[in-house]
């Protein structure tokens, strides 16, 4: 478990002990490189002196081992620590010969003071299980915790802001219901694979979500994200069948690849409404999903971007459209696909509408499942974004139309 301190202040009990804690930040830098953050000078009062030593002492009579000096880590191997704030603890990220006793690890207290830790501190300390943090803390940073897959949280300390890289990464036990109210940016992995996570909402201060940030949160039921959100990268929630959002944030202007990929609980009626781009995969297998129309101002459907949706009835595309990517609409049910507003569509590959089906409008092409129909004359069009299987269909007295073929060039088809 992470417990939090409310204030410097505020007295921690632990087993009926009271023990106080202080600490500015936990971090370090992304994954592929790591700064060392060395213990701070400290000005020490005689009442904080006479403050630690009695935290010291009630730690010690709880079996906790108490760390003074980095030299005390590889002789160590107590399951519980007490580390004072002149203790540097870069050697757990970069010494080997530490991992066994880290695996060890099952509860640490951080003493105040202190202003941050070195980056992957306990990284794959998988039988920890509690953490005391103080509400000091600003920024959790680069898998601080990955791969902790024992540790129990139910809060984080008020004071965080950031959430950095793999902060969380792999830690399956871990099942906050809420974060700070001042969280802004929560960066890539962050909790991806925190299949217990269970976050009710996110703080209405949240700006950014980092790629892969909630893929596989299994356990994730969020129903609204917050309208501060203008930055959702790919595959932020990919996996996260119990996602079960009623709207998107107004401000969002794309939805990235793979950003909603199997999240088979989403059941958004529509989207935002400044929405020019929805790339690749984007909502793919969300057999929930059950949208009417796409927002005006839409340019770009990717490919497979709504492949698998079961549960779409019908879609109207707006005049904005002008690209629609390889199967876009794959694996529908879609009993209509209103394209009467459009003109001039480039469709890269087919799109396939399982029948029955109606199509209204006019473009200069359309793929129906293996079908392509020629509407308009089109002076050509390259052979290998066409399935080889595809039976192509000419109005008459529309001329040659050419395909481009990767072997034999152009050629003419009559």
């Amino acid at each position: 478990m992470i417990r939090c301190l409310s204030s410097m202040s505020k007295i921690l009990r632990i087993n009926g002990i009271l023990l106080t804690s202080y600490l500015l930040s936990i971090g370090g830098h992304c994954r592929g490189g790591i700064s060392p953050n060395s213990a701070p000078e400290l000005v020490i009062t005689t009442e904080q002196q006479r403050r630690y030593e009695q935290q010291r002492a009630d730690a010690k009579r709880l079996g906790y081992a108490i760390i003074e000096k980095e030299e005390d880590l590889p002789n160590n191997s107590s399951r519980n620590w007490y580390i004072c704030n002149n203790v540097s603890l870069d050697s757990l990220c970069s010494h080997s010969s530490h991992w066994g006793i880290k695996r060890t690890l099952e509860r640490v207290i951080i003493e105040e003071e202190r202003d941050s830790l070195p980056g992957w501190a306990f990284a794959d300390c998988s039988n920890l299980k509690e953490v005391v943090l103080p509400d000091s803390i600003t920024s959790i940073k680069c898998s601080t915790f990955s791969g902790c897959k024992s540790l129990v949280m139910a809060a984080l300390p008020s004071s965080v802001t950031s959430i950095e890289a793999y902060a969380f990464e792999g830690c399956t036990s871990l099942a906050l219901e809420t974060l700070p109210d001042n969280l802004t940016s929560i960066r890539n992995h962050a909790f991806k694979g925190c299949t217990s996570l269970a976050l009710k909402e996110l703080p209405t201060k949240l700006a950014s979500i980092g790629y892969s940030a909630f893929e596989g949160c299994t356990s994730l039921a969020l129903t609204i994200l917050p309208d501060s959100l203008t930055s959702i990268e790919k595959n932020a929630f990919e996996g996260c069948t119990s996602l079960a959002l009623r709207k998107l944030p107004a401000g969002l202007t794309s939805i990235e690849w793979g950003t909603f990929m199997g999240c088979t609980s989403l059941a958004l009626t529509e989207l935002p409404p400044r929405l020019t781009y929805i790339d690749c995969h984007a909502f793919s297998d969300c057999t929930r999903l059950d949208l009417f129309t796409l927002p005006d101002g839409v340019v770009t459907v990717g490919e497979s971007a709504f492949c698998g949706c079961t549960g779409l009835k019908e879609i109207h595309i707006p005049s904005s459209v002008k690209n629609i990517g390889a199967q876009a609409f794959g694996k529908t049910r879609l009993r209509l696909l209103d394209l009467s507003a459009c003109s001039g569509v480039s469709f890269r590959d087919w799109v396939t509408v399982v029948p029955p089906n109606k199509i209204v409008g006019t473009l200069d092409s359309l793929f129906i499942a293996n079908e392509l129909y020629i509407l308009s004359d089109i002076p050509e069009v390259r052979r290998d974004c066409i399935p080889f299987f595809c039976k192509v269909h000419l109005p008459d007295g529309l001329g040659v139309w050419k395909f481009y073929n990767h072997y034999a060039g152009w050629y003419p088809l009559q």
